[in-house]
């Protein structure tokens, strides 16, 4: 196993761009970004001229309170990274500043008055956005996940309404833990495809881990088998 594999972190721009293998085309449409929790992709992927909303529960709270959640955070994501790679004190201070650079560079964005407008709060079941008014939805860490408000009903709903304001979903990862499948994937591939989406399951080169290596995509268009 990948020490890598075992170690909680957050999402630059590179990590989006791998993880979702993202071609610079897709990087030029307007893009609804489902963070985990947060990441810089939205600030950095704005200084390059790109067009990103960012949705997440809390969003909607002030720069301040996310300032002091998100700052309680970074502190266990530290911990995390010192145990696993205790033995080595290099990557220890690589991984701690990039998870650090990270956080400051999304809340800079956040407390900004002309980038706060890029980044909504509220219900992922009903999206304040309308129907098709994002070329792709990345959703990262937010679906097929291992605990009791995660389950086969919710991950559907969530999908629909992606699908109602993106012309395409990608979702990563697909396992509802670090090692172990979600059981019902194939449930929601079937779903999708007898509605007529097209379905498919590539290959993420993701440098964060060699084990959550697989993206779904989903099209709005009709499926082709």
């Amino acid at each position: 196993m990948d020490k890598l594999d075992c170690v909680q972190t957050r999402y630059d721009l590179n990590n989006y761009k791998s993880s979702f293998s993202l071609s610079e085309k897709e990087l030029q449409i307007n893009i609804l970004e489902i963070p985990d929790v947060y990441s810089s992709f939205n600030a950095e992927l704005t200084e390059k001229g790109g067009d990103v909303i960012s949705f997440y529960k809390l969003f909607d709270l002030s720069s301040t309170e996310l300032a002091g959640l998100f700052s309680k955070e970074i502190i266990n994501i530290v911990k995390n990274i010192e145990e696993v790679f205790s033995d080595e004190p290099e990557v220890q201070n690589k991984l701690t500043k990039k998870n650090e650079k990270i956080l400051t560079k999304f809340l800079a964005a956040y407390k900004d008055e002309y980038s706060k407008a890029r980044y909504v709060g509220g219900d992922i079941l009903c999206l304040p956005f309308n129907d098709q008014e994002f070329g792709l939805a990345l959703c990262c860490n937010s679906l097929f996940r291992t605990n009791d408000s995660f389950n086969f009903d919710r991950d559907l709903k969530i999908i629909i309404e992606l699908l109602r304001v993106a012309n395409k979903v990608k979702i990563f990862p697909l396992n509802k833990q670090r090692f172990v499948p979600c059981e019902y994937l194939g449930r929601i591939m079937l779903y999708f495809q007898q509605a007529g989406h097209r379905i498919e399951i590539i290959h993420a080169n993701n440098e964060t881990t060699k084990i959550n290596n697989a993206i779904l995509c989903i099209w709005n268009t009709g499926c082709i088998l």
